[in-house]
């Protein structure tokens, strides 16, 4: 759980900012796509998931 926490306050802001000044706002927003996909999969399925096999 750390490392999503890290990859998703720490990391992933840093593409999107680089990317939002390279390109537009428009095309950085997919780099936070995955991060919502995810979100979206552990609201849905991930939280009943007691052990990873």
């Amino acid at each position: 759980m750390i490392l999503i926490g890290l990859c998703g306050n720490a990391i992933m802001p840093l593409f999107y900012g680089y990317l939002a000044d390279a390109y537009d706002v428009r095309t950085a927003y997919w780099v936070l796509f995955p991060c919502y996909l995810y979100l979206v999969f552990y609201a849905v399925q991930g939280h009943r998931i007691r052990s990873w096999k």
